[in-house]
């Protein structure tokens, strides 16, 4: 599991989002790599997929960081170095099984929250696998993150002294 902790830039009050990723791959020529935007922001470095698809390996990534009171509202994967050799087997792929957003799961076969945009601009909703250069956007309004517990202190203070008049 890769795990990538962002600094919380909006000071300690602020509250922390869990973003966990799915993913896996076929590897042709090398691993696909992705990048992880949060409303349209980078986050992190460049991930690269050491999952096999055809082996059926799942690789979870996790991210961590200060996306808003409400969480994060959308959140996105560009895959970033398609390849193809010219047959099923010489071809580079990544597969977004689900995000987790604070808990909540959102799953990319579900046409409801996930659309994956290819580079030439197609839309196709629902969809597991990018085929080709783009980016697989989910919409995650309502995972907003859950506030710590609040930390009691007790300071006890003893004091002592002498009366005088």
């Amino acid at each position: 599991m890769a795990e990538t902790i962002l600094n919380d830039v909006l000071g300690t009050e602020a509250l922390l989002s869990t973003i966990v990723l799915r993913l896996s791959g076929d590897h042709y020529n090398g691993a696909p790599r992705f990048q992880l935007y949060v409303d349209d922001q980078p986050v992190g470095e460049a991930q690269t997929v050491s999952a096999i698809r055809s082996k059926n390996e799942w690789q979870e990534f996790v991210f961590t960081g200060a996306f808003g009171a409400d969480g994060p509202g959308k959140v996105a994967i560009r895959f970033l170095n398609d390849a193809w050799g010219g047959a099923a087997d010489k071809d580079r792929n990544l597969y977004v099984d689900s995000i987790e957003v604070n808990g909540v799961r959102f799953d990319a076969g579900d046409p409801t929250h996930a659309v994956y945009e290819r580079d030439s601009g197609q839309r196709l909703f629902g969809r597991e696998k990018m085929s080709w250069h783009g980016t697989l956007t989910f919409e995650t309004k309502g995972a907003a993150p859950v506030p710590p517990e609040p930390v009691l202190d007790t300071i006890t203070v003893r004091v002592s002294g002498d009366h005088y008049k």
